[in-house]
C-alpha cells in the first residue's frame, strides 16, 4: 500500500436495500487478495419471500450465521437471534488477518449485532486506528457513536449515487 491509501476510512450508510453490501462486494472484487473482512447477505424464506435472517461471509468465502429468526441463540437484537461466535471466527478472524497482513479491511456492516460483541467493537476500533484502510457500510443507528471519529469520511448511499461510488471509492484509494 502507498502512504495515500493508509489514511483512507470511510464509512457508507443509507437505508436498508439500497446497495451497501452489493458496493462492499464491488470494492471487494476489484482489490482481490489485497483486501480482508466480511459481508453480510440476508436469508429469506423461500415460499414467502420474508426475511429470517442474515449470513456472514468471508471474502475468503468462509460462511457461518450471523443472525436467524428460525434458529435459537441466547443473544437477541429485535426479533433476530444472534450467533456471536460465527460473528467472531469468521468477522473479527478477517479483519485481523487483514490487520496482521497490512491489507484493505471491508466491513459489511456496522450495526447492532455486530455491536453486540464485545469483540468486535474492540476489533473495529483497532482497525479505525490502524494504518489500514478501512471501508465499511454502517446502520444509521450505529451511525451516531461514531460520527465524532477522526478522519473518517462519511457517505451516504442513494438511488442517485450508488452506481458510481465504487469508481470514486477505488479513484480515492488510488485505483481510479
Amino acid at each position: 500500500m502507498n502512504q495515500r491509501e493508509t489514511r483512507i476510512k470511510i464509512f457508507i450508510t443509507g437505508s436498508p436495500g439500497i446497495g451497501k453490501t452489493t458496493l462492499i462486494k464491488k470494492i471487494a472484487a476489484s482489490f482481490q487478495d489485497k483486501a480482508a473482512g466480511f459481508y453480510t447477505e440476508e436469508m429469506r424464506n423461500p415460499v414467502s419471500q420474508k426475511r429470517e435472517g442474515f449470513l456472514i461471509q468471508s471474502l475468503q468465502g468462509e460462511t457461518g450465521f450471523l443472525a436467524s429468526t428460525t434458529k435459537k441463540s441466547p443473544f437477541r437484537v429485535g426479533r433476530y437471534c444472534v450467533f456471536l461466535e460465527d460473528l467472531e471466527r469468521i468477522g473479527i478472524a478477517s479483519i485481523q488477518t487483514g490487520l496482521s497482513k497490512n491489507k484493505i479491511i471491508l466491513i459489511d456492516e456496522i450495526g447492532p449485532m455486530e455491536l453486540f460483541s464485545e469483540k468486535f467493537r474492540q476489533v473495529l476500533g483497532k482497525g479505525l486506528k490502524a494504518p489500514n484502510s478501512l471501508i465499511a457500510t454502517i446502520a444509521e443507528k450505529s451511525l451516531l457513536q461514531y460520527r465524532e471519529t477522526q478522519h473518517v469520511r462519511i457517505i451516504r448511499i442513494d438511488q442517485e449515487n450508488r452506481d458510481c461510488l465504487v469508481f470514486e471509492i477505488l479513484k480515492e484509494l488510488g485505483l481510479g
